[in-house]
């Protein structure tokens, strides 16, 4: 089955979800958690820009939902590096393999949630993992050194 080009090309929004035949099983509870590209078009290939992480919520009426409606929530990864990219845009071009700047590639952590314990980390294959907070998504730190 191709892949819908959508998938490589829409940006990432907060909706909430209805499920729209039979109903939610009461027993399932907690979050599904994603974390990908922003797609923010500046880039030539989505997949070499700055992350965000996904929470598909998995109880009805949390995380801002109505009542009855399940949310999906996109909080962007405000690492060192997207902050910097945010406040000095001007210095950063794009390239095929993301962003390049005077300031040395960026960390795009935007791929592979890992849960460990009661920490949660997102990676990326060229940068130092980076730990959000588990129920905010919230950037906390770039892991490790150099």
């Amino acid at each position: 089955m191709p892949t819908p080009q959508c998938l490589t090309t829409s940006q990432h929004h907060d909706f909430d979800l209805d499920v729209t035949s039979g109903t939610w099983p009461a027993d399932i509870g907690g979050s599904v958690l994603f974390s990908a590209p922003m797609i923010s078009g500046a880039v030539p290939y989505g997949i070499f820009d700055f992350g965000c992480a996904i929470r598909l919520s998995l109880e009805p009426g949390t995380y801002g939902a109505a009542p009855g409606r399940l949310a999906w929530r996109v909080s962007p990864i405000e690492s060192p590096s997207k902050r910097l990219h945010d406040r000095a845009a001007a210095s950063f071009s794009p390239s095929p393999v993301g962003y390049q700047s005077p300031f040395g590639a960026p960390n795009s952590s935007n791929t592979a949630p890992l849960p460990w314990g009661n920490r949660l980390f997102t990676t990326w294959d060229a940068g130092r993992p980076v730990e959000l907070h588990p129920h905010t998504l919230k950037y906390v730190a770039e892991v490790g050194s150099i």
